[in-house]
């Protein structure tokens, strides 16, 4: 409940009180409120908004998603800034950071939402924890504790995360850091002696350019860590038909999404059709010997 003097409201998206029971973003008012952000006249402008019931005073914006009971009292839900769409599901990254500071050698942890290209968003973790090779380890708990779409598509391992002047987590840097050394990874498009795979090629140029990735991805890296779900799988493995003439089921990947199985299950099933084309050519050729000797043209 607001203090003595103060008043607390909760607005929808376009400044409406809220009835009790709806989610909205929290203003306060009163005597309480500051006159703004020192040498900050654009954030001020921002988060001090004119009251709507007027007489000149101000309320401020407080960032934080809340409703009002029906007692009187305000329950506050968490973040505005935190609260995302994913596949229209309405997710708070704070409740899976949460998630996964209770996940064993989890030390800290920040949850992103980054935008394929202005379309679809997804979900990317970082996690600052001692075994460099706990993505695996981390994401089944958080499958254990969360639904599907909360379930961030990737989960990077990082040593630290960067931290403003102010001691909070520089969400912005750690994006434009995991992109820099993204950019800086070279992939694997050889096999054993160090000759190129073209097919490994081909896919992983169709791979991030469905995927709208930064970077090449590894061949060890599997397509559900790249952010790909099964809608996204599927037009992958589409561009790969119209591409290169094999057509591999969803369920066939997968059981095995990582690179370098789904290049090799494409070169499986090339050398299977350049095998059947063979036969069928050694069968057309017998055939017309047969006939040309048959007509006593041989």
């Amino acid at each position: 409940s607001p203090l003595t003097n103060q008043t607390a409201r909760v607005a929808n998206c376009i400044g409406h009180e809220a009835p009790d029971w709806v989610a909205g973003e929290l203003y306060i008012g009163g005597t309480g409120v500051a006159i703004g952000y020192l040498g900050d006249p654009a954030l001020t402008a921002d988060r001090f908004v004119p009251d709507p019931k007027g007489g000149g005073a101000r309320l401020y914006r407080t960032g934080d998603y809340a409703l009002h009971r029906d007692d009187g009292g305000i329950t506050l839900l968490g973040r505005t800034d935190s609260q995302v769409k994913i596949n229209g599901f309405r997710v708070d990254l704070s409740e899976i950071e949460a998630r996964l500071l209770n996940i064993p050698d989890v030390k800290r942890a920040c949850v992103l939402a980054e935008s394929n290209n202005g379309r679809q968003k997804r979900l990317r973790a970082f996690v600052v924890c001692d075994d460099p090779n706990a993505g695996d380890r981390i994401r089944e708990g958080l499958q254990s504790s969360l639904p599907e779409y909360m379930v961030p598509a990737r989960i990077e391992i990082i040593d630290a995360l960067p931290l403003t002047r102010n001691g909070k987590i520089d969400r912005p840097k750690l994006l434009e850091t995991s992109q820099a050394n993204a950019a800086s990874s070279s992939p694997t498009l050889t096999d054993s002696t160090g000759a190129p795979r073209p097919v490994a090629d081909a896919l992983v140029r169709i791979v991030v350019a469905k995927l709208d990735l930064d970077a090449e991805p590894d061949l060890a890296m599997d397509l559900p860590a790249l952010g790909a779900d099964s809608l996204a799988i599927l037009r992958i493995l589409n561009e790969v038909r119209l591409n290169l003439g094999v057509e591999l089921g969803l369920q066939q990947v997968m059981t095995d999404p990582v690179l370098s199985s789904v290049v090799l299950q494409i070169e499986t099933r090339l050398i299977q059709i350049a095998q059947r084309v063979a036969a069928n050519s050694d069968v057309a050729d017998k055939t017309a010997n047969e006939t040309l000797f048959e007509t006593g043209e041989i």
